[in-house]
């Protein structure tokens, strides 16, 4: 799953939590825009990959898929942490 992080109603990480309770082994990449401001990281946002938006994006998405496609699926997904857990989409 591919997914923003500034999105109307819910940020990207309450989106990734929810995948997460419901499928916990689902790939996710969070693109943003915000990940230098908000010191996202995969651990903290709980995406297997955080991706900044760039000109380089597309190939770094493309990446990021071919590598997590061939992921074990044994491996545990990342959680997010309480940091970026508590902050609304509203303005971020």
């Amino acid at each position: 799953m591919v997914t923003d992080y500034k999105m109307p109603g819910k940020n990207g990480v309450e989106l990734i939590q929810a995948i997460r309770e419901i499928a916990p082994a689902t790939r996710v990449v969070l693109i943003s825009g915000f990940v230098d401001a908000m010191g996202m990281t995969e651990e903290s946002s709980g995406a297997d990959v955080v991706i900044m938006k760039s000109a380089n994006e597309v190939l770094q998405l493309v990446r990021a898929v071919n590598r997590l496609s061939k992921r074990s699926a044994a491996k545990q997904p990342a959680r997010a942490k309480s940091s970026l857990k508590l902050k609304k989409s509203s303005g971020s």
